[in-house]
């Protein structure tokens, strides 16, 4: 109909190319509407030949948007979709008459074409086995239309698959997700009052110490460490080993009315008895980094666009103080029914830190899975597969107003041996934090902030990098960039890194035999553990043992000697 093909003509506006012997023109995007008086010659090899253009490019068509493209009605095309998988795909539309169609003229009335129609019809039904195409690039595309319905299922389960502008608009808007997720859209720091039940003090807020130098926080670290070693009678108001210990994936994220999941984002974090390392990366950013082949420095990211995708993405490290749910009930609202620890993250270093200091505590309750707990036979005791972890405060429906849900990662593998499984370290230095546990290792390295950083009145990452841009300061905004280095690997596999900030060291070894040296002194207190005498030596940087669960020098050596020599299988 005239109203139709209006329609058609604005949704699809017409460029200049036209059949010279029928009456249909092409519109940006291949399709075809009709003016004036019926299509001869080709009409269904040009409805047809849209048909295979648009399965090739989208991956399926039905016959509603067929429909729609070519300006037929739904069972016309419905009946050339029919037509085409029988006889496969035509590259070239006299082929398409070569195969069966009949060719139609000008003028042919409605009653004529049905007729026509339905006798090619009766003939194809009657046929044995549907024609067989000679041309190597028309079975091909058939070949593509066969693995239409499963690749197509595929490509929009995956970010990469989406379409360039949706996929941007993930990759820049990741940050600000995940920023209301965890702040109930701003509203958390409403949430942490006195008159609701849930004080805290300003020692509790994350970047206290952190404000406060590297001599205070780490004299205050070691404070807390000891503080677990004294037995269950300091356990309800100190430092409580956490029963979290280990390396956990995140399946799933929520609070208000969004989520993310492990689609969207990978995160891992390594957790230890008093350190932590947590690495979080969108999936949208490390795809398209990959599928550049990018192998280059932070300098050669040029545009950007790419410096604020890179800017989306975080890792941050420092100390978990865990108590016991006992001994937060009493300062807060929340009873310890279903909670099994209450834990208060302190961070050292952090991506997202700029100077401006988070106004509430980094402050959770930790629910442990009724019955998940398993033991290998190199562990000696056992330890839970999985745990929520759970927003301290509450919202105005007296809900926790977020959740995370972690999952063990599997620490087995070909290569890895029992005391790889086992063995829980934490180092740190001047220069970052280094944890392990149970075959896979994170690392955090750099300052948060410093002198010779661009001066900013901005008080997030993202927010700093967007206004450099936006000046067109790319400089400023890879120093900001380049200030933090974090990553995640396994220990068995000579300590290759399988994820980080700085993607171009994906696949490389974090640290090699010849640039690590163990040192430890024979003359340590005998009060002391004997691993907080014992150093290592990387690349002519200092790291101090600040946990372990070996029990001797020489295992430790054991325990590098085995990662630096993977077994390959």
């Amino acid at each position: 109909s005239d109203n139709k093909r209006k329609a058609i003509a604005r949704t699809h506006p017409a460029i200049s190319i036209q059949s010279e012997s029928t009456n249909v023109k092409f519109n940006k995007n291949g399709g075809a509407y009709t003016r004036g008086s019926p299509i001869s010659v080709d009409r269904k090899a040009r409805v047809a030949q849209l048909y295979l253009d648009t399965v090739e490019n989208e991956g399926k068509c039905t016959s509603r948007h067929l429909a729609g493209l070519a300006g037929v009605s739904n069972g016309y095309a419905a009946k050339v979709i029919t037509e085409v998988k029988q006889k496969g795909f035509i590259t070239d539309p006299k082929d398409i008459i070569k195969a069966g169609y009949k060719k139609q003229t000008t003028g042919v009335g409605s009653r004529t074409r049905r007729r026509q129609e339905a006798e090619h019809q009766q003939n194809s039904k009657t046929q044995e086995q549907p024609q067989k195409l000679s041309s190597k690039s028309a079975q091909k595309r058939q070949q593509k239309l066969n693995q239409g319905a499963t690749m197509s299922s595929t490509k929009r389960s995956r970010p990469d698959a989406e379409d360039p502008t949706k996929t941007d608009e993930l990759q820049l808007g990741w940050s600000d997700k995940q920023r209301r997720i965890l702040t109930a859209n701003g509203k958390a720091a409403e949430y942490y009052t006195a008159e609701r039940g849930f004080p805290f003090s300003e020692n509790e807020l994350p970047h206290y110490w952190l404000s406060r130098g590297d001599k205070a926080l780490w004299e205050t670290f070691s404070k807390w460490k000891q503080e677990s070693h004294k037995g269950p009678s300091s356990s309800v108001s100190g430092h409580q080993t956490p029963q979290v210990v280990g390396a956990w994936k995140r399946p799933l994220f929520y609070g208000g009315w969004e989520h993310s999941s492990n689609e969207t984002e990978h995160v891992f974090n390594v957790q230890t008895n008093t350190l932590f390392v947590d690495l979080r990366l969108p999936v949208t950013r490390l795809t398209k980094a990959r599928a550049a082949a990018v192998s280059s420095p932070l300098e050669k990211l040029t545009t950007g666009h790419e410096l604020r995708v890179f800017a989306r993405q975080h890792c941050f490290a420092g100390f978990s103080y865990t108590q016991s749910a006992d001994a937060a009930v009493g300062v807060s609202k929340t009873t310890s029914s279903g909670f099994d620890q209450v834990c208060a993250r302190h961070h050292w270093i952090d991506w997202n830190y700029v100077g401006a200091p988070r106004n509430r505590p980094n402050k959770w309750w930790i629910e442990l899975q009724p019955n998940s707990n398993s033991k290998t036979e190199c562990e000696t005791q056992e330890m839970p597969q999985q745990w929520k972890e759970w927003a301290f405060a509450t919202d105005e429906c007296g809900q926790q107003y977020y959740c995370e849900r972690w999952e063990r990662l599997s620490s087995l593998n070909a290569s890895s041996s029992p005391l790889h499984q086992r063995a829980v370290l934490a180092l740190h230095s001047p220069g970052g934090i280094i944890v392990v546990a149970h075959n896979h290792f994170n690392f955090c390295l750099g300052q948060s902030v410093g002198d010779h950083l661009p001066s900013t009145d901005k008080t997030s990452l993202t927010e700093i990098v967007d206004d450099f841009v936006a000046q067109g300061e790319f400089d400023k905004a890879r120093q900001w960039l380049g200030r933090i280095r974090g990553g995640h690997g396994t220990v068995s596999s000579g300590w290759e890194i399988d994820a980080a900030i700085e993607f171009w060291m994906e696949g490389q070894p974090f640290w090699s035999r010849e640039t690590v040296e163990l040192k430890c002194s024979r003359h340590q207190k005998e009060e002391k553990s004997w691993w907080e005498s014992c150093t290592v030596t990387w690349n002519e940087q200092q790291w101090q043992l600040f946990e372990c669960n070996l029990e001797s020098f020489e295992q430790l050596q054991e325990f590098f000697d085995l990662s630096f020599s993977p077994t390959v299988e």
